[in-house]
């Protein structure tokens, strides 16, 4: 837990979850904000926000992506905040940890997934005749450019792997 004053200083403290991880599951819910959030398959939040359940993702790929998504973006927070910060106020430990949990969860991710094809993902409800032909064709783009799920985790976590692993190691 990383505590923090309240901004602006009058009002009064409240709890903020920004990640909720289990290694194990290769889930991480990122940002509990005011209200419940819930993932069918992946994770569940009680309606007053005092309890979390998480599902293991291994064989999920869709849902195991958005824990390395989450990852990435807390990490990259945790990194970005100003050198100016006390060592006490800033989270260094968690920081490495969570660095090198990203390099596994992402290794881990190549491991399963870096050959196996994409799925043509269902189509949003609710669009136009028109709006459906665009959305048919901007995915026979993507899947044509990224056909496999290791394809797409490259894009996506390869530079943020090695700027991690790069802090993780300049940190010790």
């Amino acid at each position: 837990m990383h505590v923090h004053w309240p901004f602006p200083i009058e009002t009064h403290p409240g709890l903020r979850v920004d990640l909720v991880y289990a290694p194990a599951f290769h889930n991480g819910l990122a940002t509990i904000g005011d209200r419940a959030i819930t993932q069918p398959g992946g994770f569940e939040v009680g309606d007053d926000l005092a309890s979390v359940s998480l599902a293991d993702l291994s064989d999920n790929p869709v849902l195991w992506e958005g824990t390395l998504r989450n990852l990435s973006s807390i990490i990259g927070r945790l990194i970005g905040e100003p050198s100016s910060s006390s060592p006490r106020s800033r989270p260094e430990a968690l920081t490495r940890l969570l660095a090198g949990q990203f390099a596994k969860e992402y290794g881990a991710f190549l491991d399963k997934y870096r050959n196996v094809i994409r799925p043509r993902p269902p189509m949003p409800p609710g669009l136009t005749d028109q709006e459906r032909q665009a959305w048919n064709e901007m995915v026979k783009r993507d899947l044509a450019r990224e056909p496999l799920w290791g394809d797409i985790a490259q894009r996506l976590f390869a530079r943020e792997a090695e700027r991690f692993a790069t802090f993780e190691s300049d940190s010790k």
